[in-house]
């Protein structure tokens, strides 16, 4: 019994180990792939303007390689935590897995409100003159939001070293004999003044901006598919398919970062309390949203997959097995599509 109790504490950590391993594969991965595709097909011609919007691409990579980063750091800051090589006093290496997960998180979080108000901007009609003239500026837009988030973020990364900098000089000169960032936010109500304003102004205006735009984004499309429902027949159905896939990944994607949002002020607000929460937001939080949004991203923008399916081609070429499954793979989804045509005619004329 003793035995048996003893190996199932050590079964359980095993097993989360593995969880989190393939938590911190596929975020990356799937991440990387979004990221790679958009950057070898960047020189083609036509890409911009027949499968999907430049801007939008950039913001797209841009958002992938935040995720990089957060999912990467975040993989090192687990391991430190898992091994118990987090001490009073953090190294440069952990200084430095902490500001590369910082600067992942804000940038993801920035770069998903610009993104979403991005889509907003491309979809809506509006005849307002500060809604067309904003349309117009939408390329300084971009730029401006792009150049001011990795500012803030790269700023706002350092934050918490500088407190924890400023907190341990203060230690080591008087009697007390440890220090720790979790103390120092315990310790000094002024810190708390300024998370709380920081909080405020950094996180939730790109929440208030990514939520309103896709509210707006989906109120529009879902009127906008009523209507087109009403007016269009049988054979038009197809042109319902290209709202109805933004519609949905907007939706999971607002929700995916309503989810982040709430991690991090719940992170904010146990800071110091519990070790545990900022380990399992390390551990299943950050690459669970990392592999989410990737997943989302590659399922419902067509302009990716065409993109990976170019890559996936030009990678057949140099490789005679991985064509032969492409080539079966190929035929097996034409099958499929086929019986499903030859299945619906007869349930039609049945």
């Amino acid at each position: 019994m003793n035995e048996g109790g003893a190996r199932f504490p050590i079964m359980i950590t095993f097993l989360s180990y593995i969880f989190a391993g393939v938590l911190f594969v596929g975020g990356f991965l799937g991440n990387f792939l979004i990221f790679l595709a958009l950057v070898l097909t960047l020189a083609e011609d036509g890409v911009g303007t027949m499968n999907g919007s430049p801007l939008v691409n950039l913001i797209v990579g841009l958002t992938s390689g935040a995720n990089l980063l957060l999912c990467g750091s975040s993989a090192g800051l687990y391991y430190e935590n898992a091994a118990e090589r987090f001490p009073y006093f953090l190294t440069s290496f952990q200084k430095f897995l902490v500001f590369l997960s910082n600067e992942g998180l804000f940038c993801t979080i920035w770069f998903t409100a610009l993104l979403c108000l991005l889509y907003c901007l491309k979809i809506l009609s509006c005849n307002h003159s500060l809604f067309l003239k904003v349309k117009q500026n939408i390329p300084k837009l971009v730029c401006f939001g792009i150049v001011s988030g990795l500012i803030m973020s790269t700023v706002s990364s350092n934050m918490p070293l500088f407190f924890y900098s400023f907190k341990l000089n203060i230690t080591l000169n008087s009697s007390y004999s440890t220090a720790s960032l979790a103390s120092y936010y315990c310790e000094n109500p002024l810190t708390w003044v300024f998370i709380g304003l920081f909080g405020l102004v950094w996180v939730s205006f790109p929440f208030g901006v990514c939520v309103i735009s896709c509210v707006t984004v989906i109120s529009f499309l879902h009127q906008h598919l009523r209507n087109m429902k009403s007016n269009s027949s049988e054979l038009s159905n197809c042109r319902l398919k290209s709202p109805k896939r933004v519609l949905q990944m907007i939706s999971f994607q607002v929700l995916l970062y309503i989810v982040l949002l709430l991690e991090v002020f719940g992170g904010v607000l146990a800071s110091g309390a519990s070790q545990n929460f900022q380990s399992s937001s390390y551990m299943i939080i950050y690459p669970l949203y990392c592999l989410m949004t990737s997943a989302n991203i590659i399922v419902k923008n067509r302009s990716i997959r065409m993109k990976l399916a170019s890559i996936i081609k030009k990678m057949s070429r140099y490789s005679p097995c991985f064509h032969c499954f492409l080539q079966e793979s190929q035929h097996t989804i034409s099958e499929q599509t086929r019986r499903g045509k030859e299945s619906m005619v007869n349930s039609r004329t049945g």
